[in-house]
C-alpha cells in the first residue's frame, strides 16, 4: 500500500481505534507506541543482474513491558499527528510504500507489508503480512508465461508497486 492511501484513510476515519492484524488473525495488543517513522531507500541488484530501486515508508510499533492487558489502543487522530509531525521535519515520500515493523516477546521483529486498511466496528485495522524472499528474473519469468505467483504460495509481496527495474548487462547462465 502506498503512503498516501494508507495516511489519506487515516485521515479520514478520525477517532477511531487503530489495530494492527496480522495474517494469522492475531492483533498487537493495546498500550503499543509508534517509536519511530523512517523514510528508506533500497538500492539491490538481483541475482539476475538487474538494478532495483524503492522507496519505504517504514512505522516502528512497540509494546513497552508491562502494559495492561485491557490498554487502549491509539486513536487514529494521535497517529496523524505523530505523523504529521514526522512529515514536517523529515519529509515522507507519499508514493513510497508503507511498511509496520513490529515484534515482541512471541514474534521475531520484523517488517510487515500493509495489505489492506479495512473499516470495521471495532476501529480501523491494518492488514499485516510478513514479507517472503523470492527470485525476481524466475518470478517476471512465470508471470511472462502466464503463471502467478499465487500458484506458487502466495502473492508476490517483495515486488514493490514503485518499484523501478533496470536490466543490466545479461548475467551467467545460471543466476541462482
Amino acid at each position: 500500500m502506498l503512503v498516501r492511501d494508507f495516511i489519506q484513510t487515516i485521515q479520514q476515519n478520525p477517532g477511531k481505534p487503530l489495530r494492527f492484524l496480522y495474517d494469522d488473525g492475531q492483533t498487537v495488543p493495546g498500550g503499543y507506541h509508534v517509536t519511530e517513522i523512517k523514510n528508506a531507500q533500497f538500492d539491490t541488484i538481483d541475482c539476475g543482474n538487474s538494478l532495483h530501486t524503492w522507496r519505504e515508508v517504514i512505522v516502528q510499533v512497540w509494546l513497552p513491558d508491562g502494559v495492561a492487558p485491557d490498554a487502549p489502543l491509539m486513536a487514529t487522530d494521535k497517529f496523524a499527528k505523530i505523523w504529521s509531525i514526522v512529515d514536517s521535519r523529515i519529509p515522507l515520500d507519499n508514493e513510497a510504500e508503507v511498511r509496520v515493523e513490529y515484534g515482541n516477546d512471541q514474534r521475531v521483529t520484523a517488517v510487515y507489508h500493509v495489505d489492506d486498511l479495512q473499516l470495521t466496528p471495532e476501529g480501523l485495522l491494518v492488514k499485516m503480512a510478513p514479507s517472503r524472499t523470492l527470485c525476481k528474473p524466475r518470478e517476471l519469468l512465470q508471470e511472462l508465461n502466464g503463471y502467478t505467483a499465487t500458484a506458487y504460495g502466495g502473492t508476490p509481496q517483495t515486488k514493490h508497486e514503485a518499484e523501478q527495474v533496470i536490466p543490466l548487462a545479461a548475467a551467467p547462465a545460471s543466476c541462482c
